[in-house]
């Protein structure tokens, strides 16, 4: 009988061969090493096992019998089997992100529309694509617009935001004493041109330093005497030229003027050479009143924030407090621009920001403006300063 022993645990391997520096492996603690058998009598008592020593427990023993033998130890470091239910998992996994991704990107591609009537009431909940969508956005804020312009008597811009071309400014001589009237218009002596008494107008000259006496536009501030706010009134201006003879210019048309509140203006005088020592008389006509229900207010210069969205558009974003004692139902927001010498250039309607039904005493409403500058023939960077007027109405 050929015997080897373990040199971990010190038991006993049987071979019925001899074994020379032969890989073999421990029945009782699975160790694998390379040893040799050393011949053993049947009938020779075996030795008990030797309890592996704690010490050194990788140290070989010397061999029973024979030569001596360099042992080297082998452990088992194979990868333990996965497990066969982990790939259905894995799969089931893979298809669960997948519907994930799905329903994420056909949500992102969809969207509700609240249809409401002019009262605020809710017709219907629709769900559309995104693009649909801001199309019947775009169909429901015109026809906000439009429902304002007609209850404003036309005071309100058209559609698209600004305000529509201003008339150009009509030069004619006014009728003298004793002279017939142009016939143009039918226009009274200047002695008899009378403005609105309630709507006080204050105007200045402004000239071109490059061209003397070329006046360029007649800049000052209009006045609401009345109680009540004025959706819109005329102004008109006259000037005199070097040879004695009155022009007159406009109409300009400025919107919503707060009770006691002033309105900037611009006359422009298209290069009408104007005698500047005599001062320029502006008057304000064809007023318009609102109902006393109607509110209007001066929006907050800090609040104002500009954004410029490409060579030609911007926008300006900003917020409103309601500042009076009672609810107010926002109705819309008005804006004339201004340059860097504050002459106006035009007005613009803005669109109130998920405007609230009614809006409590200290509450505030986001609104925007946005402007085109290509579509009214002007650089973008001229426009450099803003006055905005809030409409509402007491319910």
């Amino acid at each position: 009988m050929h015997v080897a022993k373990c040199p971990h645990c010190g038991s006993l391997l049987r071979m019925k061969e001899p074994v020379r520096a032969g890989k073999m492996r421990c029945g009782k603690c699975g160790t694998i090493f390379v040893g040799s058998t050393a011949e053993k009598p049947d009938n020779a008592p075996s030795a008990p096992p030797t309890p592996p020593r704690a010490e050194s427990p990788a140290r070989p023993a010397p061999p029973v019998a024979g030569e001596p033998v360099h042992l080297h130890i082998y452990h088992q470091t194979g990868k333990p089997k996965t497990p066969i239910w982990v790939v259905p998992v894995v799969l089931v996994g893979i298809a669960l992100i997948g519907v994930l991704v799905g329903l994420f990107v056909y949500y992102q591609s969809r969207a509700k529309v609240v249809r409401v009537d002019e009262q605020g009431q809710v017709r219907g909940v629709e769900v559309m694509n995104r693009e649909q969508a801001q199309q019947e956005a775009e169909k429901a804020r015109l026809q906000r617009l439009e429902a304002q312009r007609r209850r404003w008597g036309g005071a309100v811009a058209p559609s698209g935001g600004q305000e529509a071309e201003s008339p150009p400014a009509v030069r004619m001589e006014l009728a003298g004493p004793g002279a017939a009237s142009a016939p143009a218009r039918q226009l009274a002596p200047a002695s008899a041109l009378i403005g609105d008494v309630r709507l006080a107008v204050k105007a200045e000259q402004v000239a071109d330093h490059d061209v003397p006496g070329d006046l360029l536009q007649i800049n000052g501030t209009v006045t609401n005497g009345y109680e009540c706010v004025v959706l819109s009134a005329d102004i008109f201006a006259v000037v005199q030229t070097p040879g004695g003879q009155q022009v007159l210019l406009g109409p300009v048309v400025v919107r919503f003027l707060p009770p006691n509140g002033a309105v900037i203006f611009s006359v422009p005088c298209e290069g009408v050479l104007t005698d500047q020592s005599a001062p320029p008389r502006c008057y304000a006509q064809n007023a318009h009143l609102a109902d006393k229900e109607v509110v209007c207010w001066e929006v907050a210069q800090h609040t104002l924030r500009r954004s410029d969205r490409g060579p030609h558009l911007f926008v300006l974003t900003g917020q409103s407090r309601n500042p009076f004692d009672k609810p107010v139902a926002p109705e819309g927001v008005y804006c004339d621009f201004l340059d860097s010498r504050g002459v106006r250039l035009l007005g613009a309607q803005g669109e109130l920001v998920n405007p609230p039904k009614t809006l409590g005493p200290g509450k505030i409403v986001d609104f925007r403006v946005e402007l085109d500058a290509e579509k009214v023939n002007r650089p973008k960077e001229i426009f450099s300063q803003f006055r905005l007027r809030m409409v509402g109405r007491i319910p």
